[in-house]
C-alpha cells in the first residue's frame, strides 16, 4: 500500500517524542556439541561482561539494535563483535519485555537460535563489551510439581558453575511461562529464563526440522546422529524407537556388504522427507 499525500503531510509533522521509546536488543543462543568421539555434551556460549551493570557476570552475547539494521543483523553483528564467531542462525526464539528486566532503562530483547557449524575450527575470542568468551556445558532437568514444572539449569566451564531454578507453568491463555526462582548468581539480566526457553526451542526443532543434521558432517554414522539427539534431549534414547522415528529421513551411503553394524553404517539425511510428530512431549 502506498502512502497518500495526506499520509506524507502527516509524517512531515510527526513528533516521535510524543511516545516513550524503549530500547531494543538482540541476544544469541549459540549452541554446539563437544567434538569428542562417543557421547557428546551440549554447550552454549556465554560472555563475561566488561562493564556495568553486572560487570564480571556472565551473559548471552548480544546488544542494542542500531537504527539501520534489523534484529537478525543485530544479533549476528553483536555475536561477531563480542566473540569473533559467525554462526548459522535459525530464526527468533522468544521476546522478553518485562519493564524491569534491565536496570538501565526499559529494554525489550529478542533471542535468536544459532548453531556453530560442526567443522568450524575457531574458538571464541572476546572483544568489544566482552571481557571473556567461553563455552559452558549445559544440562537441564525437569521435575513435575502438580500442574507445573521446575526446570534446573546447570552451566559449567572449568571452575565456573552457574545454577538456576525455573518455574514453568501455563498462564490463563494456556501458554507456557517461565520464571526464575530466586536470584541467579553470576548470570546477568533474565538470561536464565532466556536459556531455558532456548533449550525447549532447540528440542522442539529436533523433531520438526532438519536442525539435528547441522551438528554433523555428511555422511555420518547412525550412532553419531543418536548422540546428537541424546545430547540435546539430555537423556539416553531407546535405539529401536530412535531408528523407527528417523528411518524415513535417512539415506544409507555405506556398502551393505561392508560388514558394519547398523549403528556404524553411514547415512545422509533426505531433506525432502517430512517429519512425523515427536514420539514424546519435548516442548513445554
Amino acid at each position: 500500500m502506498k502512502l497518500t499525500k495526506e499520509d506524507q503531510a502527516f509524517l512531515e509533522n510527526y513528533d516521535a517524542s510524543a511516545y516513550d521509546r524503549p530500547s531494543v536488543t538482540a541476544d544469541t543462543l549459540l549452541f554446539r556439541l563437544t567434538p569428542d568421539r562417543g557421547p557428546r555434551r551440549l554447550q552454549i556460549l556465554l560472555v563475561r561482561r566488561k562493564h556495568p551493570p553486572y560487570a564480571g557476570g556472565w551473559a548471552l552475547p548480544g546488544g542494542f539494535c542500531e537504527m539501520d539494521e534489523d534484529l537478525a543483523a543485530c544479533a549476528a553483528r553483536e555475536l561477531y563483535e563480542e566473540t569473533g564467531l559467525k554462526a548459522a542462525y535459525y530464526g527468533q526464539c522468544a521476546s522478553y519485555s518485562a519493564p524491569d528486566r534491565d536496570p538501565r532503562t526499559r529494554v525489550i530483547t529478542v533471542s535468536h537460535l544459532a548453531v556453530l557449524p560442526y567443522d568450524f575450527p575457531q574458538e571464541p575470542a572476546a572483544g568489544d563489551d566482552a571481557a571473556e568468551a567461553r563455552w559452558f556445558d549445559l544440562t537441564f532437568d525437569l521435575e513435575a510439581q502438580d500442574e507445573a514444572f521446575t526446570g534446573k539449569v546447570y552451566l559449567t566451564a572449568g571452575a565456573e558453575t552457574i545454577k538456576a531454578r525455573i518455574d514453568i507453568r501455563r498462564d490463563a491463555e494456556g501458554n507456557w511461562r517461565r520464571q526464575p526462582l530466586g536470584e541467579v548468581e553470576n548470570l546477568a539480566f533474565d538470561h536464565a529464563e532466556v536459556i531455558a526457553a532456548g533449550i525447549f526451542a532447540l528440542r522442539d526443532r529436533l523433531y520438526r526440522t532438519d536442525f539435528a543434521f547441522r551438528f554433523l558432517p555428511e555422511p555420518f554414522p547412525l550412532q553419531e546422529l543418536q548422540y546428537v539427539f541424546e545430547a540435546i534431549l539430555d537423556e539416553e534414547l531407546l535405539r529401536s524407537t530412535f531408528i523407527a522415528h528417523l528411518n524415513h529421513k535417512l539415506i544409507r551411503t555405506s556398502d551393505v556388504d561392508a560388514g558394519l553394524s547398523l549403528m556404524e553404517q553411514e547415512y545422509r539425511h533426505d531433506p525432502e522427507a517430512i517429519f512425523h510428530s515427536a514420539p514424546f512431549d519435548i516442548w513445554l
